[in-house]
């Protein structure tokens, strides 16, 4: 039992590894489209809210309208002030 459990680590390990760095390219070409000279002065959290956003939604521009349309919280949130630190 104790040879297949390491044997699965290793294998696991290797599957891990990956085989191209085009997804990191991909991330860093958009991180150079959101953190340009004109917006150099969002904060990392920003910049990485942002890229999550780019790189995970799927959804159209009309389908994430109405998602968003939905989400009231998420509306008045954004809405809010809490959002910013040197605005309380």
């Amino acid at each position: 039992v104790t040879e297949s459990t390491e044997l699965l680590e290793v294998v696991a390990f290797v599957f891990s590894i990956p085989i191209s760095n085009a997804y990191a390219e991909k991330v860093f070409s958009h991180m150079e489209d959101v953190w340009s000279d004109k917006r150099n002065r969002l904060s990392v959290a920003m910049v990485k809210s942002e890229l999550q956003v780019r790189l995970n939604f799927k959804l159209s521009c009309t389908e994430f309208k109405t998602f968003i349309e939905e989400q009231k919280p998420l509306i008045a949130a954004a809405k809010g002030n809490t959002k910013y630190r040197w605005k309380t």
